[in-house]
């Protein structure tokens, strides 16, 4: 059925000439349309989440005449009457809890809106950023006042103002028995070895966007690693190893 959607979208830019995209994907779509993509030798399209690395993304399909030169974040930050996602900002009073990010999700589904439609929400002491389509930016401004007891104070925000902030990650030492990929998801995300293997097999584990389902995979620096469901870690640096000859892995988590 998503394949078919694709198919619609294609052959709707091809034939009007206009930009063409879908809802927000998780990366198991994500990882699907870019292989059926790929399959069909299709050139002008990209993933789009409002920044660089985002977890979930739309699909952008480009009329022959855009030359983005492989960076649709800029283009539609240039241009951001033609995105077909936007940017609102949510303010917490100061004093507030920090409201976590499924205090976020869970009040914006309570509105009755679809998951397909929320990209990513980065999380920072002040508030939140939310990327979400175009077309229900609108409603989130006038509908969108509380998560659970905390008030928002919500506002749009050009794309081209959005900030990556530090305060979205931050940095953590673990300690592995090797680079395998089931160990470093065992201890990233606090997992016991057999429930790693299980996510990996599973396919809700993503190394560099690509689901990865093979447990003795070696990772390297650099590598994104998603557990879907979980969250996100990047290797930052690989040292040395301890006296009972692990590793000790420095990641950078995602909030």
């Amino acid at each position: 059925m998503l394949l078919g959607v694709i198919s619609d979208k294609i052959m709707q830019c091809d034939n009007q000439n206009i930009i063409t995209s879908t809802m927000f994907l998780n990366m198991s779509q994500r990882a699907d349309i870019s292989a059926f993509c790929k399959k069909q030798s299709l050139q002008k399209y990209g993933f789009y989440g409002g920044y660089e690395d985002a977890e979930r993304a739309i699909v952008v399909f480009l009329p022959y005449y855009i030359d983005t030169e492989d960076n649709i974040i800029e283009f539609f930050a240039e241009n951001e009457e033609d995105s077909p996602i936007a940017l609102v900002k949510a303010s917490i009073p100061k004093g507030s809890r920090n409201l976590t990010h499924r205090d976020y999700l869970g009040s914006l589904l309570a509105l009755g809106i679809k998951r397909e439609v929320i990209g990513d929400i980065l999380i920072s002491e002040t508030g939140a950023q939310i990327f979400i389509m175009r077309e229900m930016a609108d409603f989130l401004l006038l509908n969108y006042d509380k998560a659970g007891r905390t008030s928002l104070k919500l506002e749009r925000m050009p794309l081209k103002d959005f900030k990556f902030s530090e305060a979205h990650t931050e940095q953590v030492t673990r300690t592995v028995s090797s680079l395998r990929l089931d160990s470093v998801v065992a201890s990233a995300f606090a997992l016991s070895r057999t429930r790693a293997v299980d996510s990996i097999k599973s396919g809700i584990v993503f190394v560099n966007n690509l689901e990865s389902v093979k447990p003795d995979r070696l990772l390297r620096e650099k590598d994104k690693i998603v557990l879907r469901g979980s969250g996100k870690m990047i290797i930052e640096e690989i040292g040395s190893r301890t006296r009972k000859d692990r590793l000790h892995v420095t990641f950078r988590k995602y909030l």
